[in-house]
Parts: structure tokens; sequence; C-alpha cells
């Protein structure tokens, strides 16, 4: 939830559902899950806040008034529609940690702009609460965090700000790998890193650009205890050689 006193940046207007025509009555519509549960939905609200449902529900669907969703989660669709009614004075404080990913997959299934703002704008506000020591299934885990933002983040309003907090706070925290003494921010990761790497899900769980950063972050410790070049990998016994290439451009 948002920490005390912190407030969440308001969301363009833009990305705002325009609010319903005075006088024009909105149609109820069901929402069939395949599990045979179901939710009640206003049609105007889902039609305004995503493009995709607008396109679907302008076609005559196969039963009246029901809307077939399939697979998708009941409770993530519950959150979304206390979202999109507007009537809590904060609609973000309805994602929890153990929402985010349901409702945020939602969002970028139906491009749903103000829930992508919603769920960027939670895991923004909670950048500090990120961790490797999360388990993987948790989106307070940082690979785990900054893998849903490179996913899903696309349909953020400005995708930049909550990406930019993510990316920074992972490599802090990764970072402790190539900084001195020598071995100690290995041996301080490691125990962390280690157990994520190796979990059965890592290859589903985190996108191949975090696992690329995380690769390169060990082999930078790696080269930094060894004295060997990070560039060119030579057993120059520095961690820089000062003579390769890649060494003098970044000199």
């Amino acid at each position: 939830m948002l920490s005390k006193g912190s407030q969440p940046s308001p969301l363009p207007a833009a990305c705002l559902p325009s609010p319903a025509t005075h006088g024009s009555p909105c149609q109820a519509i069901t929402l069939s899950f395949k599990s045979g549960k179901t939710l009640s939905a206003d049609k105007c609200s889902l039609v305004k806040a995503s493009p995709v449902l607008r396109d679907v529900l302008s076609l005559k669907l196969p039963t009246s008034g029901v809307l077939e969703v399939g697979e998708d989660s009941e409770e993530a669709w519950g959150v979304v529609l206390g979202m999109l009614d507007l009537s809590a004075a904060l609609p973000v404080e309805l994602i929890t940690w153990d929402n985010l990913k349901g409702v945020w997959q939602l969002a970028d299934k139906y491009n749903m702009r103000i829930v992508h703002g919603f769920c960027a704008t939670f895991l923004a506000v909670n950048v500090p609460c990120l961790s490797l020591d999360e388990p993987l299934s948790s989106p307070k885990n940082l690979l785990k965090a900054a893998s849903m933002v490179e996913q899903y983040g696309g349909g953020v309003p400005e995708p930049g700000l909550v990406a930019g907090a993510v990316q920074r706070a992972m490599n802090c925290a990764l970072s402790a790998m190539v900084q001195w003494p020598v071995g100690e921010g290995l041996h301080s990761v490691l125990p962390k890193l280690g157990p994520l790497v190796l979990d059965k899900s890592y290859a589903s769980e985190v996108s191949s650009a975090v696992q690329a950063v995380v690769v390169e972050r060990l082999l930078a410790g790696l080269c930094l205890r060894s004295g060997t070049c990070r560039y060119c990998y030579s057993s120059s016994g520095l961690y820089s050689c000062g003579t390769c290439c890649s060494c003098r451009k970044q000199n």
C-alpha cells in the first residue's frame, strides 16, 4: 500500500475514463469466468477504459449481456472494476502486492491505460520495499519487479519514470558485487542471488533483459575478484587492463 504521507502522481487527464453522459443509461454486463463464477460490470466503464473491450462489446455477444473472459483472474477483475467505478478516493489503494501482477496483466491484455497508471504508481511509490530477499513469485522481488515493468510498462503514461526507479534499485543491489573490498560484495549478494537464479521458475519469471543484467554483474564481480579485465577478460591482474580497445574507449 502507499507509505504514510506519500501521494501518487496524478494521471494525465487523457488517461482517465470520461464520465458517463448524464441521462444516458449504462447497461450492466456479466463477466463470465471459466471457473463458472461471474461478476457484474458496468458496460459504459469498460468501453471507456478499454479500446479492446469497446470493439468486442460493439459486436453481438454469443450470449446476450454476457462477456466470456476465460481464465482471467476473478480477483484481479474485482479490483479493476473497483478502480473503474472511481468511487474510491484513491483507486491505487485497491492494489496490493498479492494482486499487482494479476491486475497489471489485465491492464496489458485489454489496453486499459488508467489501470496501467495505477499499477505503475503503486510500484513507483513502493520501490523501497523491493529486494533480492523476496521469492521470485513475489512482485516485491527486484528481478521480478523489473521484469514486470519491462513486460507491462509500455502502457504506462510515463513509462520511463517507474522503469528508471526500479532499474536504479536493481542496479544498486547488484552493483554490490563489484564494490571494494574485493570479494566482500560477492559474498553479500550471492547467497541471495544464487537461489533465485537456480529457481526452476527463473527462466519464466525473469525477462531475458534482466537475466542479461544479472550475468553482466556476476561476470564483473568475478573479474574484480580474479584480477581479470572486465572488458577483454585477459588475465592482466587488473580490473581494467588499460590496453584493450574497450578499456581505451571507457577511459
